[in-house]
Formats: structure tokens, C-alpha cells, sequence
């Protein structure tokens, strides 16, 4: 708790400077929108320590460039490169890096994300049962964790407003010095501690938003499947299934909105306990441990409000807001054996970057952790 309170102060008080400053270290407003609509390409980088549950007090760093792939197309949508790098006092660290770019009048969109990471982990075991049950502790749950993952995607607007075309994903989990009872989990004597998969996947994505950087209104729905498969080099053969609905709605005045989102995945097949399904971390359910729950098939459901201020006596909105959110999750291994919840809230600040980058810092409350993520633009 009290590594907690130190961050929590560290961290405000960074951004409160960070926020009386910036106005004089970045060019004028109105040529940093100039530049943002012709697209050119603008940079923003920040420092600042966290705390998660998964690395505990770290210092991240992360960074972006937003631009088009044509200057000066106004019907183009921004395209985007952020990267992310984290290290705690243990040597912890972790680096991510995501690329998505949208060509021709956004007839063709490509997108590539990849995760590096060298860690202290934990594994509960499969189930939510197993998850509230196990405590957590260096001969239950722990291991040192080496892992890379990379999931390219390619799309082409073949109607409207959706998309269709092909992805693919290849991850490495290897946990080493794994604690005496994660040794014992019938997971871990079925497929290991070392585990590769490699698959091919098909993409549907419907996109009626106005804009993704930022995002005021609209929605979008993805709907995925990929195949992983030992012709490929795959350990295991499986396939994985991921919907995800998500809806803007304006609500109150301008610079406020109400963001929902629905998210399922299922897998099916001979699936390792690495590429079950995993709530958690900094993308949905933020303040619970990413890999305590997990099983062939995960709910989420969230609803965030998020709130930019106004300059004083004018119409325009101002750099500076804030979001909270309530929702919550739950796996399981059948549709008909739901019978838990875990319930998720938490508020976050933020603070535009450029006109389409916001700097997020979120405090996220799970049923026993605390978690607060740096990161950029929203979590979905």
C-alpha cells in the first residue's frame, strides 16, 4: 500500500506539471491542428511511473506519430504508431508496439501489433474458481515469464463500411523456475511450460465512426477467427472466435460522450493454457491481474463515461478531462456453467496530446488489486 501512495503521488504530480508546461513546449494550437489535418507527421512522447498489478511500481515510457499516408486528403483517416516501454526494480520490462495505417481514400487499412516481454508472472491455473481460491505467492503461483507475440492484420473495404480480409498471429510463452503448485495443474503436465503458436486468421469489421483518433460517436463491430495449426508450426491445433462491439454515443454537450462495449472470445480444440482467454491489464478490465482469470471463453462487458472541460466563457473544448467507468467480466468453459462475475470500476485522467492523441493515466479497482495504467488514446 505504501509503494501504492508513492506512485499515486509521483504520478499526479508529474502530470500536473506536465500540464502547467506544455502549453509553451509544443507550437501553437491552431498550427498543431493545421499541421494535424494536412498530415503531417507529429510527434509526443511521455515519462511517467505506474502501478500494476502484473510489474507493480515501474517506469514507462511511451510514445507516437500520427499522419496520413497522403497530405492534404481531408476524407483520409490519421494513421497511427505508438510504442510502449515499461521496467521495474526487480528487471521487469516489457515493450509494445502497434502500427495501423489506412491508404487510398481508407480503402485499405494495415495494422501490425507486437509484445515483448521478460517478467515476473502468475498462473492461478483455468477457471474462475481456481482464480479466487489460489493465493497468490512465490510456491503457488509464481514464474519468470519470457514472451513475444506478433498479430498482423490487412484490410480492404469491399461495401460501405465494412471491411473484410486476413490476419495472423505468432506467440511464444515460456515460463521457467514455475512455483511447486503451478508444477501440480493439470494444464501444466498437459502442454508444458514452453508453448509456440502460429495461425491464420479471417477478419469482418464494420466501421460507421466519424473519426478513431479521437473517436466522438458512432460504432464498430469486429468479428475474427483464427486457426492455429501444427502445419504451421502451431504446438496445438485450436481455433479462436473474438467479437467486439463497441458504440459512441454524445451525450450532454460537446467534448462528452458515453463509450459502450461488448467483447466474447471463444476458443475451441486442443487449446494451451497460454492462448485461453485473459481479462485484465490495461485494455478492459483495468485493476485485475491479466492471466489470474482465465478458460476457453471470457465476457466483458464496460461502460465509460469520458468528459472533456470547456475553456472558461468560450465553446471550445479544452485539453484536459476525465473518464470513469463500470462494468465487469467473467470466464468460463460452457455457456450454461456461468455462474460468477467479476466487477470492474475506476476513473482516469486525461489530457490531449495533439488534436488526435490523448494521454490516458486510468485508476483501475478489481474485487482485490488496485492497478494505474499510462497509456495512449482510450482503451477501446
Amino acid at each position: 500500500m505504501l509503494r501504492l501512495c508513492i506512485a499515486l503521488f509521483f504520478i499526479f504530480s508529474s502530470v500536473l506539471l506536465f500540464s502547467q508546461e506544455s502549453e509553451t513546449s509544443f507550437f501553437p494550437t491552431s498550427e498543431k491542428n493545421e499541421r494535424f489535418d494536412a498530415g503531417a507527421p507529429i510527434f509526443s512522447v511521455m515519462l511517467l511511473p505506474v502501478y500494476s498489478p502484473e510489474m507493480g511500481f515501474s517506469l514507462e515510457a511511451t510514445g507516437v506519430v500520427t499522419y496520413k499516408t497522403r497530405r492534404n486528403n481531408p476524407y483520409l483517416w490519421h494513421s497511427a504508431s505508438p510504442i510502449s516501454f515499461g521496467i521495474n526494480p526487480e528487471g521487469s520490462f516489457k515493450i509494445n508496439f502497434r502500427h495501423e495505417s489506412y491508404w487510398f481514400d481508407n480503402l485499405i487499412f494495415i495494422g501490425i501489433e507486437t509484445d515483448y516481454r521478460k517478467m515476473k508472472d502468475n498462473y492461478w491455473g483455468v477457471g474462475i474458481e481456481k482464480a479466487n481460491e489460489i493465493e497468490k505467492d512465490e510456491s503457488t503461483t509464481e514464474y519468470d515469464r519470457k514472451s513475444y507475440y506478433l498479430h498482423p492484420v490487412a484490410l480492404i473495404r469491399v461495401a460501405g463500411n465494412l471491411f473484410t480480409g486476413l490476419s495472423s498471429e505468432i506467440a511464444r510463452i515460456k515460463a521457467i523456475n514455475p512455483a511447486n503448485l503451478m508444477l501440480e495443474d493439470p494444464e501444466i503436465l498437459t502442454y508444458g511450460t514452453d508453448i509456440f503458436s502460429a495461425g491464420l486468421g479471417i477478419v469482418a469489421f464494420y466501421n460507421r465512426r466519424n473519426n478513431q483518433y479521437p473517436t466522438s460517436y458512432g460504432l464498430s463491430v469486429k468479428a475474427e477467427g483464427i486457426g492455429y495449426y501444427k502445419k504451421l508450426g502451431s504446438d496445438y491445433q485450436y481455433q479462436q472466435l473474438t467479437f467486439d462491439y463497441r458504440h459512441f454515443i454524445p451525450v450532454i454537450r460537446k467534448g462528452s460522450l458515453l463509450a459502450l462495449q461488448l467483447k466474447t472470445s471463444w476458443c475451441i480444440g486442443d487449446v494451451p493454457w497460454t492462448a485461453m482467454p485473459q481479462p485484465g491489464g490495461s485494455s478492459d478490465l483495468r485493476g485485475y491481474y491479466q492471466g489470474q482469470y482465465r478458460d476457453r471463453a471470457a465476457l466483458i462487458l464496460l461502460a465509460e463515461y469520458r468528459h472533456f472541460f470547456m475553456h472558461p466563457g468560450t465553446e471550445s473544448v479544452s485539453r484536459h478531462g476525465f473518464v470513469y467507468w463500470l462494468g465487469g467480466g467473467t470466464v468460463f468453459h460452457k455457456i450454461v456453467k456461468i455462474n460468477k462475475a467479476i466487477l470492474n470500476t475506476g476513473l482516469g485522467y486525461r489530457y490531449r496530446l495533439q488534436p488526435g492523441i490523448t494521454l490516458r493515466i486510468d485508476i483501475g479497482f478489481g474485487t482485490e488489486n488496485v492497478g494505474i495504467y499510462l497509456g495512449l488514446n482510450e482503451s477501446f
